[in-house]
């Protein structure tokens, strides 16, 4: 890699963007929290041990239940403490042409895949985030990152803007060449999608006058074909692939889109959802 000059550009990569620092606070207090619960859980376990006096009843199982508490707060706590210092970071440079991430460039020209999860909860004010981007480069260069990147979902976003033309011009020339496109979890060809259900743990085919459509949910693309209930379109139920499994999720839900649209302006026929007319 060819050292930059200054921060505002790039020997390689041009013009400085954005610079998406370690989310230290973020960090911090999910470190705070997960030694909090630690503490809970070892004074639990104290308690059973008799070392804190704390009235409570006595016997066989209480005891048992006491420690298997203590045990289940304090592994907890550890978990949230080292995943909080694991996954901070790293830093990333953004420049017109690409990243650095750490000591790793990244141009957008090399991003081969990027991978999604997203999925945010919050346990009594401590932040439980299921969120993380993998992005893959050509020569198998792999970084990650989490919610410890300052301002990560705005930077997934910018990733996903600069590599969706590519990706998305060459998904459509392979598809215009007769082959099939593989995603993942999910090949998309002439005759419709083949993909792994989540729901069904089996991999499934859904010919093109079936589909009605791909809805991504956070943590699953939802496959709406004609012969899917209002019940199990309500619940959820109905077929899906684990979002986190799909490779480039933005470039295979526009190209779903374009290929059902271009069939719907060349009149081709679909299946009728049932009780509803074509």
């Amino acid at each position: 890699m060819v050292a930059q000059t200054d921060t505002q550009r790039h020997q390689e990569l041009g013009l400085f963007v954005a610079d998406h620092r370690p989310n230290y606070a973020y960090t911090a207090r999910r470190a705070l929290g997960g030694a909090l619960f630690a503490f809970a859980g070892a004074a639990v376990v104290l308690v059973g041990l008799k070392v804190i006096p704390f009235p409570h009843r006595e016997g066989f199982w209480e005891t048992v239940s006491v420690f298997v508490l203590g045990g289940i707060l304090l592994a907890s706590g550890l978990f949230f403490a080292v995943e909080a210092i694991r996954t901070t970071g790293p830093r990333v440079l953004v420049y017109e042409g690409g990243f650095l991430a750490g000591r790793h460039m990244f141009p957008w020209d090399r991003v081969e895949t990027f991978h999604q999860l997203a999925a945010e909860l919050d346990i009594s004010g401590l932040p439980l985030s299921l969120t993380e981007y993998t992005i893959r480069r050509d020569d198998g260069r792999v970084i990650r990152f989490t919610r410890g990147v300052c301002r990560a979902g705005a930077l997934a976003a910018l990733v996903q803007e600069r590599i969706q033309p590519r990706l998305l011009a060459k998904a459509r020339a392979l598809l215009a060449a007769g082959k099939e496109v593989d995603f993942g979890d999910v090949q998309l060809g002439a005759d419709g999608l083949k993909f792994s259900d989540v729901m069904r743990g089996q991999v499934r085919k859904v010919a093109w006058h079936e589909l009605r459509g791909v809805e991504a949910g956070g943590m699953q693309i939802h496959i709406r074909t004609a012969s899917e209930s209002a019940l199990a379109r309500w619940t959820g139920s109905g077929a899906s692939i684990a979002t986190r499994n799909v490779a480039n999720v933005a470039v295979f839900l526009a190209l779903v889109a374009e290929v059902l649209a271009s069939r719907e302006s060349a009149g081709i026929p679909r299946e009728a959802t049932p009780g509803q007319p074509l």
